[in-house]
């Protein structure tokens, strides 16, 4: 690992180590002004070599608010009733409901039954012999025990206690490959199928996102061309710039402002079902162009994190014609593959509209990478921190040797992680002897969600002045809440955002913390030519994960929050307002 490190920065190679493990490199010398020299100019420090005035300003800059102010107050309320006490007893609830973050089994979400005992042998593989074969067979049947054996043969010595090679254990993302191509309906021998070396195993989706956004950081310094350069395109140097969604899952933005990568936010349209436009994607680049940035990369998240929509096919053909002409980057982030609720409709990957739709030509020239995570969909196994990209032929040598690079610094990813992302992708099949259970629980996992995703929808269309477009998958809802304008007035007292002020009530009243919707992009207690005279708005994002047995309990705590805080701060003509609800 040493000489790696020293034969990366003896070649002079870009900052990459830098940026991903140091984490981000520190380039404005003048703010670390707690130096002084001393009599004898040696020069001494003075205070901490860590406070605000010397940590990178980027990493200062950058916002997470998934797990920002709002959830640290929850955290401190929820101590304040583990104490016990007057305090306690006096706030008017009993429990805090943790909506702000999609993580199922924080909130009594189970596990699948198959994935646990893989998971379970592969960690202590002398269990099943220790048993008496009945109970042997109960526990562990022959499918966990061959689905065991196998990821720990091709992990080698060591099991799950080793470090795998870089990418990730060779049968795993053999069994990625062949579950995407599955999917996407590709067959092996087609110019598209995936390969066991285009897959990357990772910490989380996260993970990946990381090592692409580190790849996409650097400057343009004019050796790369640009088609279609208009008069006043900038030819010299380039900073790198990325299309972000807004409403966006905020790690994307949180990423640029840490590495100095230009977020250009595009907006998906509320009316269309949150769709996008192709037309804005084209301005934007344009426009970034003129102004000296390199659109390098487009964000697309399907289905939807904050807005739960589902893209159509047509959507995403107009998308994949978009980066092929412009030549940028796809990062289809499609972790929430299996959430999809909508009657009618199957979630259509990329990969499988560039497969189906596409042109022999742009299948074997866009860059795409598909992300995927077993900390959502179905399974919501968020702490084994297991995910993968997998890459499109279109994605090049070089590109390739620097990921392997920067998989390497990082050693590998969790291996844990590793056997939950195999589990989900090499499921029980019918006939064998895990299936019926594992078949029976996913059913009723799939059932539960679109059950919550549709009451709490229909909960915020029921009340006064929320609009809410359908949760169409994901595990989220995303209203829109019209309040009158005194609210942002005392909002403003209160020396907070609208929306962080109703968020704060909301948390302060009933115990359940969710996401303003600035923490989003969005902004909040402005008004458009839609609303009516003397209203603002704002949006907020909540799960939908609380179970079924508190579904109702949380819906009630919200509607009468939110009738609380309309007395408080009437609508000037409710009639109105309720008239433009959806």
């Amino acid at each position: 690992m040493r000489g790696l490190v020293r034969s990366v920065v003896r070649r002079g190679a870009p900052s990459v180590w830098v940026r991903v493990v140091g984490l981000f490199h520190v380039r404005n010398v003048a703010r670390a002004s707690n130096l002084r020299h001393s009599k004898d100019m040696d020069v001494i420090r003075e205070g901490k070599a860590l406070d605000l005035r010397t940590i990178n300003p980027r990493i200062v800059a950058a916002e997470y608010a998934v797990r920002g102010e709002l959830p640290t107050r929850a955290t401190r309320l929820q101590r304040v009733l583990e104490a016990g006490g007057p305090e306690a007893a006096a706030l008017p609830f009993r429990e805090v409901t943790y909506c702000n973050i999609g993580n199922p089994q924080a909130l009594g979400n189970p596990p699948f039954t198959y994935h646990r005992r893989v998971m379970a042998l592969c960690d202590c593989p002398d269990l099943a012999a220790a048993m008496p074969n009945a109970e042997t067979e109960r526990l562990f049947p022959a499918d966990v025990r061959e689905a065991a054996e196998r990821i720990l043969r091709s992990a080698g010595l060591g099991g799950t206690g080793a470090y795998s090679d870089s990418q990730g254990v060779s049968v795993i993302r053999q069994d990625v490959a062949a579950y995407m191509n599955a999917r996407d309906g590709i067959a092996d021998g087609s110019p598209l199928a995936a390969r066991t070396e285009d897959v990357f195993l990772t910490n989380g989706s996260s993970g990946a996102i990381l090592m692409l956004m580190a790849l996409l950081s650097g400057v343009n310094d004019g050796s790369v061309a640009l088609r279609g350069e208009g008069e006043g395109a900038h030819l010299g140097s380039m900073r790198p710039g990325i299309l972000i969604p807004v409403p966006q899952y905020p790690i994307y933005s949180a990423l640029s402002t840490a590495l100095g990568i230009e977020a250009l936010h595009y907006h998906l349209v509320e009316d269309q079902g949150w769709a996008i436009q192709v037309s804005e994607l084209s301005e934007q680049v344009r426009e970034a162009r003129r102004r000296g940035i390199d659109a390098r990369a487009l964000v697309v998240i399907s289905p939807g994190n904050p807005t739960g929509q589902l893209l159509r096919p047509e959507n995403v053909r107009e998308l994949v014609r978009f980066a092929h002409r412009e030549r940028i980057l796809l990062m289809a982030d499609e972790v929430y593959a299996d959430n999809v609720y909508l009657s009618g409709q199957k979630f259509e990957s990329f990969r499988k509209v560039l497969h189906r739709d596409m042109p022999g030509n742009v299948q074997q020239e866009l860059e795409l990478v598909s992300l995927y995570s077993a900390s959502k969909g179905l399974v919501g196994e968020c702490g084994r921190r297991g995910g993968y990209m997998l890459l499109s032929p279109g994605i090049g040598r070089e590109a390739r040797e620097q990921l392997l690079k920067l998989a390497s610094i990082m050693l590998c990813p969790n291996l844990g992680g590793q056997v939950m992302i195999d589990c989900v992708v090499r499921p029980p099949q019918p006939g064998q002897p895990s299936y019926d259970l594992y078949a029976k629980e996913r059913k009723e996992r799939y059932e539960s969600l679109k059950r919550r995703a549709s009451r709490i929808v229909d909960a915020f269309r029921s009340m006064r002045g929320v609009q809410c477009n359908p949760s169409e998958g994901a595990m989220y809802a995303f209203p829109r809440i019209t309040v009158g304008e005194n609210a942002l007035e005392a909002a403003k007292r209160a020396g907070m955002p609208l929306d962080t002020f109703y968020c704060v009530s909301l948390l302060e009243r009933t115990g359940i913390c969710v996401v303003p919707g600035a923490g989003f992009g969005m902004s909040t207690g402005q008004r458009t030519p839609s609303d009516p005279p003397g209203v603002c708005h704002f949006y907020l994002r909540t799960t939908i994960l609380p179970p079924d047995d508190k579904m109702e309990h949380v819906i009630d705590l919200l509607r009468i929050h939110h009738e609380e805080f309309l007395q408080k701060y009437p609508l000037p003509n409710p009639e109105s307002v309720s008239e433009r609800r959806s």
